[in-house]
């Protein structure tokens, strides 16, 4: 899922997903927190990512990430070839609850459908609780 399907933005950050994050990923949040982990996915999820032996202040991770978290990540998988899980049915799920949330406090089905993209006829589908993916 891409920023464009579900901003991960705005995703209510009271609500906690590294209960159902693989393992890597979970390793991952309890290191960088819930935006850490959701900016790696954005941005390679589904993909191996070759982490340095040493931080750099030039690495693509620094630029994405931050001084301070991309060298505290570099540190601990020093090294490693590391597979971002795509995580699409986390955030689906996310996106749902929230898309929920939203309705209930008033937010039009016609509004939530241009927010995330969605077709009118999916939002209410989330909103009925059916399952389409």
């Amino acid at each position: 899922m891409t920023a464009a399907a579900c901003d991960l933005s705005t995703l209510d950050s009271s609500r906690p997903i590294a209960w159902r994050l693989p393992p890597t990923l979970r390793e991952i949040h309890d290191l960088l927190g819930r935006q850490g982990t959701l900016t790696l996915v954005e941005r390679y999820g589904g993909t191996h990512v070759h982490v340095p032996r040493r931080w750099r202040d030039d690495h693509e991770l620094t630029a994405l990430l931050g001084r301070e978290p991309a060298a505290r990540f570099i540190r601990h998988f020093a090294g490693v070839r590391l597979y971002i899980a795509k995580m699409d049915a986390v955030l689906r799920a996310a996106r749902d609850a929230e898309i929920r949330k939203l309705y209930d406090s008033g937010v039009s089905a016609a509004r939530l459908a241009q927010k995330y993209r969605l077709s009118e006829r999916r939002v209410w589908s989330i909103l009925k609780g059916v399952d389409g993916g």
